[in-house]
């Protein structure tokens, strides 16, 4: 599988792809490479490469979004409820 996108980055922990265990342990029971695992996950930027590993996922809040989150976007914050 080719792409045009750059290869996946986590610019949380500063790691690519291949130096992650859990992208590298997934991508080996896919059957592919660590950086065509990362570009599967839901966090994946095309445009920037950039990806959430897990932990970095967690620290950051499990952000999401209607459109869905990517990484490198800012992280919403949680709303607060005003009223009794």
């Amino acid at each position: 599988m080719a792409s045009d996108s750059p290869s996946p980055f986590d610019p949380y922990c500063q790691r690519p792809a291949a130096d992650i265990p859990e992208i590298v342990a997934g991508a080996k029971l896919d059957g592919v490479s660590p950086d065509v695992y990362a570009r599967e996950d839901g966090t994946f930027d095309q445009q920037t490469g950039q990806f959430a590993c897990l932990d970095c996922y967690l620290k950051l809040g499990m952000p999401s979004s209607d459109a869905g989150w990517k990484a490198g976007q800012p992280v919403p914050q949680p709303v607060s409820s005003v009223g009794p």
